[in-house]
């Protein structure tokens, strides 16, 4: 682990270094700007201009292009086995045999 300004980096070294599985070296500007190289803009979808997501996990950086319209490309994601409104009904009627069981324990 390299600590540099306070941001944790993970440092991978080749041992064989092949340049068909190489990882491309790119710079980082005074701004924070980097540009890919056009192999891996071409191959994940990433046009200019345009939008990328960028994600932090697990102390890495992951570049993903942003969805052209984020509402459309959302619809479904969160689809379950049943609609919402018989989720609601069960759940309504859950709460009134509750209540129910709870008035007649009242003197």
């Amino acid at each position: 682990m390299l600590y540099l300004f306070g941001v944790r980096f993970t440092i991978i070294i080749m041992v064989k270094q092949r340049w068909d599985i190489a990882m491309p070296m790119v710079k980082i500007s005074a701004k924070g700007q980097l540009v890919i190289p056009a192999l891996l803009r071409r191959k994940y979808g990433l046009q200019a201009p345009g939008r990328a997501l960028i994600i932090e996990k697990e102390g890495q950086i992951i570049i993903t292009p942003a969805p052209s319209d984020p509402v459309i490309e959302a619809r479904g994601m969160l689809k379950g086995k049943r609609s919402l409104t018989s989720t609601y009904a069960s759940y309504k009627q859950e709460e009134r045999r509750l209540e129910e069981k709870h008035e007649q324990r009242l003197p």
